[in-house]
This record gives C-alpha cells, structure tokens and sequence, in this order.
C-alpha cells in the first residue's frame, strides 16, 4: 500500500533543520533522552557531550541500556512510522518524530543498536556490521556553538530522571528528587486508540508529582520528568502520562493547566502562604468548578484573613461595625463570576448582615407582638415616658411619640425611628422605644437620678440624623444633642425634674 504514494513528496533535511531550530537545542537531547527513558528495561541512561575543535559544533551521544536495543532501526529514517509507544499514555513518543528530527540538526551521526546498526553522512544513509550487547547508542555531530553547549548543560539539570532510572551527563548523575505530594487523578492525554491508529484526546488515571522548586529556578509543568513548559507556579509539576501538547510540543491549553493546578490546590492547600494568595495559579484554582471547599476557605483565608465578610448593601451599618472589629469587607468586582459561585457553594464567607445584623424594632401589623399595653405600664414607666417625649421633642423640635415593647431576644435597649405604621398606635411622628425585657424594671425606677436615661436619649436621638454608629454624621449628632441637653438644663431646668 504505501508503494502507491512512494515519490509524492522528499523532506529538505535543510529545511526542516531551519524550522525546528527555533525551538533551541536543548530540544536535541530531550528527543533522545524521552526515547532512551521509553526503552523497555532500561536502567542506566548515559548522555555526552563536547565541543568540537575548531568549529561551532558539539558531539551529542544518548545511550541506554535497555536489553532489547531498538526495536525496529528503520523508524530511525523513516518520518511518521507508527510507534508503539503512541497506544501507551505512559510512553512519551507519539509521531516516531524524534529521532528524524534530531538527524536534520546533525551533520553526521550514528545509530547502534542490538539488532542493527547505520550511520548518516554527506554519503548518504548507510548500514554498519557494528552491534551493541545491550541498549542502544545514538552519536551526532551538531550545529551547537559553545555558548549553546553551556546552555544546554545547565537546562539538563532540570530533568526529573524516572525512578528506578539512572541519567548521567558527562558521567555525573541528574540530582534525585523525592516529591513532597504524590496526587492521584483524571486528566486528559493522548493516545492512539482503535485500528486507525489515530491519537485521539481521552482521559486517563494517572500520578501527578509535585516538586519543590529549587533555588535559581521557576516551577514548570513536566511530561514524565520532561520540561514542557515553565508555569511560574509553587511548585513542579511532573506528569506521568502524555501530556495533550500543540504541535510544537511546548505548551498546554490553558483548560489543562488549569485542572492541573486545581489538582495541586486541592491537595496542597496547607502549605500555601498569604504570599501565594494573588498567584494565578491559586486564583485559577479558586474560581474552578472542581476546587475543594477546604481549598476555596483556605485561598479565602490567605486572601482576607478569617475574620472577613461579604460586603451587605442592605445593611451599611453591619459592614461598618463588623470592620471597627478587625473584619475584611469582600466586595463584589475583587471576585470573578466563578470565583463568587464557589465561595457560595462551599460557605467560603458570609454577608456582614447574616453575621451582625443590625437590629430592628418589629414594627408593624405584621410583626410579633411584644408591645406592653398602656394599661400594664407602671408608674415609673409613666413618668419615663413622659419626660422622654419632653426632652426629645426639645431635641429635635417636634413632637415625639414613646412607647415600651417587652422581648429578651432582641439585641437593642431602645430604637428610634419614625414614620406611618410605628409603635402600638401607628403614629406618623418621629417615635422612641423602650424594651423593657433588655432594660429591667429597675431602669425606669431610677434612669433619672443616676443619668442613664440622658445617656439613652442621646444616643437614640442621634439615629434621627444618622442610622450608621460609625459615621462622621452620627459621631458630630451626638456632640450637638449633648451641647443642646446643656443648654436646657440651663435653661428649661424643668424638663429634668421628675
């Protein structure tokens, strides 16, 4: 069948070197090594490298140890055969590419296996009667200057050699590292799946790997130990399956990376600092679908602390009181959408008006009952009474209705307000109420004499010009209302007497 098409098209090796350049050389040995690291078996992975003399180019050699050596020596030459390994998310191949690839970057070079042997040069492709006892060695001479070498010898020490695997380079080994969280999950990969052969995208169970980042450098997300992509994230992140790369196999959708850090948020939660909460990554976290609730409340918690609310419009006087006690007021636009959707689905923070409601007098038919009728007021209540319709209407120069409502349960001393439907006779002037179940008996016997009632008074009265206790307004009310007091003790003496 593939005789059919044999001569539609030739590859200029030039060509193709030119185009893949720019991906930088250190892509070179990643090819090799992913292949060496894929072989069946293999232990021990041995990369060289040295600058040639005279000229700006550099000997490559990767070899492997692997018992059965290269399983077919044509894939080496021949462009999109299919690999064995393209069925297998574990396995990093997908197109047979690497090696073709490699070769339009080298002037020359070998391959030496346990089966067969060739070498490229200007001569063309040809076969050799050498043989290897184990593994398999690829050697190439390369365009790489010695600047490009030094890189290359520094960005090799970002590989996370596979455990139970060995990684030389100029005989000495890859540091190990041990992951501080090992996350089992469901991400996307890609795989040939059915009898076409075709990579499709599915999912697939697999381990995630967290490093820490060592000094000097920035958190990458890794395919099986090799660097894709630099996150800029906490920590490492290492793949062990195929990662769904785009064609030039150095990014991810950010969808992907996005699920990877939500994985890592999630089980890692505990060891993030308030330095990481403005990160992307915790953010991105924070606003997925798939965020824990111990994740979403503690990004909240480094965010804004433990002590914070949701900005109540509703209820100006809770957000007030609740931030004079050291609370973080949440704001709608320092959220996105999503971010806002998991915070209410997982209780991450409350409105300030469910934590501290400002407390309001049931008035009106609709509300409970808990007016004392007139005719139960004692005597005290009615000299209270009293006095307090004369000293408010003084206040604020209008008449002023006062009443007594009995409930323990309510958070207030007294209220007042004004309007249709106040009080037990729904009067429409200003109106003062006394709750008789917070002040006791004792209030009314004795609130004149020792003061308390004045102190009341103020403080009531100043909710006429301003609800908010934590305004300016209110604060300049009471000074006025105090100052007016001392002008009536001068000059209405009366209005004090019992």
């Amino acid at each position: 069948m593939s005789d059919m098409f044999k001569g539609w098209f030739d590859v200029d090796r030039k060509g193709l070197a030119k185009l893949i350049e720019r991906r930088g050389k250190i892509w070179l040995l990643h090819e090799l090594i992913a292949n060496a690291w894929d072989a069946d078996g293999v232990t021990t992975v041995e990369v060289t490298l040295f600058p040639e003399e005279g000229v700006p180019q550099a000997t490559v050699a990767v070899t492997d140890d692997a018992p059965d050596g290269f399983a077919d020596m044509s894939h080496a030459w021949t462009l999109f055969a299919e690999s064995s390994r393209k069925s297998q998310a574990q396995k990093r191949g997908r197109f047979n590419l690497g090696e073709k690839l490699v070769l339009a970057l080298c002037t020359e070079a070998t391959i030496i296996s346990t089966k067969a042997a060739c070498i490229f040069d200007n001569r063309g492709r040809s076969t050799l009667k050498a043989r290897r006892n184990a593994g398999t060695e690829f050697q190439g001479i390369a365009k790489i200057t010695r600047a490009e070498l030094a890189e290359i010898q520094k960005d090799l020490r970002k590989l996370i050699s596979p455990i139970g695997i060995t990684t030389r380079v100029n005989g000495e080994a890859l540091p190990s590292r041990t992951p501080i969280k090992v996350i089992e999950a469901t991400l996307a990969t890609e795989i040939a799946d059915g009898e076409d052969g075709i990579l499709r995208r599915t999912a697939r169970k697999c381990m995630l790997n967290v490093y820490e980042v060592a000094l000097g450098e920035t958190a990458m997300l890794y395919e099986m130990g090799i660097p894709v992509v630099e996150t800029g994230d906490k920590w490492h992140v290492d793949v062990q399956q195929k990662v769904p790369l785009n064609m030039d196999r150095d990014n991810v959708t950010p969808a992907y990376l996005r699920d990877v850090r939500t994985l890592v948020v999630n089980a890692l939660h505990d060891r993030l600092t308030e330095d990481d909460a403005a990160t992307t990554f915790v953010n991105e976290a924070l606003a997925d679908e798939d965020a824990t609730p111990e994740a979403v409340k503690r990004a909240l918690d480094l965010k804004y602390g433990q002590k914070r609310a949701i900005f109540d419009p509703s209820d100006p006087e809770a957000n007030m009181n609740l931030v004079s006690q050291g609370y973080t007021l949440i704001k709608g636009a320092q959220l996105t959408s999503a971010q806002w959707t998991n915070v209410k689905k997982h209780g991450a923070a409350t409105p300030s008006g469910r934590i501290a409601p400002t407390q309001k007098a049931l008035f009106g038919p609709g509300g409970k009952d808990v007016w004392v009728p007139i005719e139960k007021w004692t005597s005290e209540m009615h000299r209270i009474v009293e006095i307090s319709k004369k000293m408010c209407a003084a206040l604020i120069d209008q008449p002023v209705d006062v009443s007594i409502l009995s409930d323990i349960k309510l958070g207030y001393a007294a209220c007042f307000g004004g309007g249709p439907g106040v009080g037990p006779m729904r009067l429409s002037i200003p109106h003062l109420t006394f709750n008789l179940g917070r002040l006791g008996h004792e209030f009314f016997r004795s609130s004149v004499e020792n003061g308390a009632l004045w102190q009341l008074l103020i403080h009531e009265v100043g909710h006429w010009y301003e609800p908010n206790h934590l305004d300016e307004k209110y604060h300049e009310a009471l000074c006025r209302l105090g100052s007016k007091m001392a002008r009536l003790a001068l000059s209405t003496p009366e209005l004090f007497r019992s």
